[in-house]
């Protein structure tokens, strides 16, 4: 899996708003935003080649 996205930025945030199956509602009206992008050649950071 790290070969198909190790050029891509995940990033997730919680926001307010109503979930779906995959969330934090717990009456408090929250959700998992998630956003992706590629990196560009100066953001791109090294990192291992092996899982931690």
């Amino acid at each position: 899996q790290f070969e198909a996205w190790k050029h891509t930025q995940l990033i997730i945030d919680v926001v307010p708003g109503r979930g779906g199956m995959f969330s934090l509602d717990n009456g408090r009206e929250v959700r998992f935003l998630t956003r992706s992008r590629l990196f560009d050649g100066t953001q791109a950071c090294p990192l291992p080649a092996r899982p931690i």
